[in-house]
């Protein structure tokens, strides 16, 4: 714990690492690389407006991937005195404690629908079947996922590093709120 962290009362957790998250992510951006090359060497078979919307989407999805590569270290749980802070770069949740009504360790199903959701990563809302959707900031999409669900709702996936830790320390900021 920092200076800053002792003064405010701020608990921080790291999620598991996962190399599968890096892997997937360079996989992709290598992909999209070969894929643009490719398009530039076919450029005068295929023509131009071809050419340019195909390279607007995998630029597009170049950029989004190196997005996500860059805030993946930033993931963090905060237990703050105001409650549970989920944060992954400019993404954040804020979980009040006195709204989390269960927490259970639990292993989702595959949907093949899918947001931003690779091995080793998982972020933003993604549809899990029949559990609905789940904010997630994971660094595993279905293995040993702690599901926080709340009064209204909501459910949030994390995989925090020192998990016992993180509960116990989740558990002492619920009853100080009660």
């Amino acid at each position: 714990m920092n200076n800053k962290e002792k003064e405010y009362n701020i608990a921080v957790f790291r999620p598991k690492y996962s190399k599968w998250a890096y892997l997937s992510l360079l996989g992709i951006i290598i992909f999209i690389g070969w894929l643009q090359y490719v398009m530039f060497t076919f450029f005068n078979q295929i023509g131009i407006i071809p050419f340019i919307i195909t390279s607007i989407l995998l630029c597009s999805i170049l950029l989004y991937s190196i997005f996500l590569l860059c805030i993946y270290h930033t993931m963090r749980y905060e237990l703050r005195n105001d409650g549970l802070y989920l944060i992954c770069g400019p993404v954040h949740s804020k979980i009040d404690y006195k709204t989390i009504e269960t927490i259970e360790k639990t292993d989702l199903p595959l949907d093949i629908i899918s947001s931003t959701r690779l091995p080793g990563y998982a972020l933003f809302n993604v549809p899990y079947g029949n559990r609905g959707t789940i904010r997630m900031y994971s660094t595993s999409a279905l293995k040993n996922i702690l599901l926080i669900k709340t009064n209204d709702g909501k459910q949030y996936g994390i995989t925090p590093k020192d998990e016992e830790e993180f509960l116990k320390e989740l558990k002492l900021k619920i009853d100080a709120k009660e």
